[in-house]
């Protein structure tokens, strides 16, 4: 099976290629590298009701108040295909101050990894224009400034969240139900993890659902910005338990071995469950980052499998080229006898 792109993704997120790079981008870099200058972006313009001084403007205006740089890469390993797929977005949209990073973890098939990064980005975006028409715009970091910073929206589903929140939040389950859609057509049995960190402004918001993951460099110490979702886990085992399913082997149904993805039809499409067993409903975390954030990483569990949150922060520290940084995360996760796919992709934050 091959994915299907429409013109207009293809065209908005050409920068979201698996291992078609840019490698280097400065916040006040004067060159567009999302989308060509002819490209017609009229549709993500800020939306006409905010005024000047709003937020959204901001961030259509305004870069981020540091310089950030990138790199990623991706090596099949040991497995006889390659599964994961990446999107690196700097200027989202054509937005200086809004970027988005991503790693999704197929499993049976790449399809399912390859549609959610060639169509989640762009339902973040839709559906941020969207909740923004006629705010004045200061909603998008309300609720982040004071805990709880880390919501769930599988376990609390009513939570009242800030128009990033909501944003990521819908760009996760419209994705899927998309995807769904497709796959019920095609008998797509494929699915995929996904973690997406969106950086606006000075605030960084992290999406998970599964066992992908993004750390912070916070003053040299790894600072978590997602948490695994394993069937194990006493929350994610009595959700699937409450739809009816059970958990044996650390595996939902005795087969998946994350409770928590994109695709996976048959685990959600179930005439012998009303409930889905497993929800693309993410977790998300919100930080403002601060001077003494460094950078970020996002992997895949290939690398998190045999590589610590804090072993990894330790080794990209002595780097300054964040390519080179995220091919030496590859490199050890294959010393260290990772048996999958491995993807890291490196963002670093450079204070003005």
């Amino acid at each position: 099976h091959n994915s299907w792109t429409p013109p207009i993704v293809a065209a908005v997120l050409g920068a979201c290629t698996v291992l078609v790079l840019e490698k280097v981008f400065r916040a006040d870099d004067a060159v567009n590298i999302n989308t060509g200058d002819d490209m017609d972006m009229d549709h993500h313009s800020p939306p006409s009701k905010l005024s000047a001084g709003s937020l959204w403007a901001k961030l259509a205006q305004d870069p981020h108040p540091f310089t950030i740089s990138y790199g990623c890469k991706e090596v099949q390993g040991k497995r006889p295909s390659m599964e994961d797929a990446t999107c690196l977005q700097a200027q989202l949209g054509g937005y200086s101050g809004l970027s988005l990073f991503a790693v999704f973890d197929g499993h049976a098939g790449k399809i399912c990894a390859e549609y959610a990064r060639d169509h989640l980005p762009l339902n973040f975006l839709t559906v941020l224009s969207r909740e923004l028409e006629g705010e004045s715009g200061e909603t998008i970091l309300e609720g982040v400034k004071s805990p709880p910073s880390r919501i769930d929206t599988a376990t609390d589903p009513d939570i009242e969240l800030s128009v990033g929140q909501e944003a990521l939040r819908n760009a996760f389950e419209s994705t899927d139900a998309d995807f769904l859609r497709m796959a019920e057509q095609q008998q797509l049995a494929e699915g995929a993890t996904g973690v997406v960190a969106v950086i606006l402004g000075n605030m960084v918001l992290v999406g998970n659902a599964g066992d992908s993951r993004a750390v912070l460099s916070r003053g040299g110490t790894a600072f978590p910005l997602s948490f695994d979702h394993k069937p194990g886990l006493e929350k994610e085992k009595k959700r699937v338990m409450d739809a009816g399913g059970f958990v044996t082997g650390g595996r939902v149904m005795g087969m998946l071995a994350v409770s928590r993805a994109l695709g996976d039809m048959h685990f959600k499409k179930n005439d012998h469950f009303p409930i889905p067993l497993v929800t693309a409903s993410p977790e998300l975390v919100s930080e403002f980052l601060a001077p003494e954030d460094e950078f970020l990483i996002l992997a895949c569990d290939g690398l998190w499998d045999v590589i610590s949150n804090q072993d990894a922060v330790d080794l990209v520290k002595g780097f300054t080229d964040p390519e080179e940084a995220a091919a030496a995360l590859v490199e050890a996760a294959l010393k260290a006898g990772t048996l999958d796919n491995v993807s890291a992709i490196v963002v670093f934050l450079r204070h003005l």
